[in-house]
């Protein structure tokens, strides 16, 4: 009687403690998740794998990998997804027209397919915020349902926008990062974070 006693003890102690180790290593998992996917930082938990001649890391997690980019004047930004996530340095190139009316179409599939996403913009400066370093790209069509905009937030915040006007063509490469709601002043927009100007 007292071995199989033992026995039950001794394996919900094991089932107990794997439970335990389990319950840890996701929780660590679920602040390096929140550090890239809020901050911009980290990871903390991960195991660094590969680092690229351009200072770009990667990182292995349980469950997750997180790629660092740190390229001087390109990606400039970290991402998380799973094991399956790709380097990707190479911008994908958007026309704001277009984006603007199959985002406005179908937003969901539009935002799934460029969320966290390298790209790049050759379009018309409608707007420039000197103090926050923001420059939007706005579509407006005649009839105003296509009204969109693109906010680039430059990385450098050091920059002089004096030497750039309203109407300049420019090309921002930069990640696509969030979609704002539009409100009384700002049409609904789509956010590249970490941009240069090119």
């Amino acid at each position: 009687m007292k071995s199989k006693k033992n026995k039950k003890t001794i394996i919900k102690k094991i089932v107990g403690n794997i439970f335990l180790v389990l319950f840890i290593l996701l929780f660590l998992s679920l602040i390096d998740i929140a550090l890239v996917t809020k901050l911009n930082t980290g990871p903390i938990f991960a195991i660094k794998t590969k680092e690229y001649s351009n200072q770009s890391r990667e990182y292995y997690g349980l469950f997750y990998k997180v790629i660092k980019y740190q390229e001087e004047g390109g990606r400039y930004d970290t991402v998380i997804g799973t094991w399956k996530l790709k380097y990707e340095d190479t911008p994908i190139k958007i026309e704001l027209f277009d984006f603007a009316i199959s985002y406005i179409d179908n937003n969901k599939d539009t935002y799934d397919a460029f969320y966290n996403k390298y790209v790049l913009l050759t379009e018309k400066i409608s707007y420039i915020d000197h103090k926050n370093k923001i420059i939007r790209f706005e579509y407006v069509d005649e009839d105003g349902k296509y009204n969109f905009a693109i906010d680039a937030y430059l990385w450098d915040k050091n920059i002089d926008l004096n030497s750039y006007k309203i109407g300049d063509s420019i090309t921002i490469v930069g990640t696509m990062k969030g979609f704002k709601n539009k409100d009384k002043k700002n049409p609904n927009r789509i956010v590249i974070s970490n941009a240069f100007i090119k």
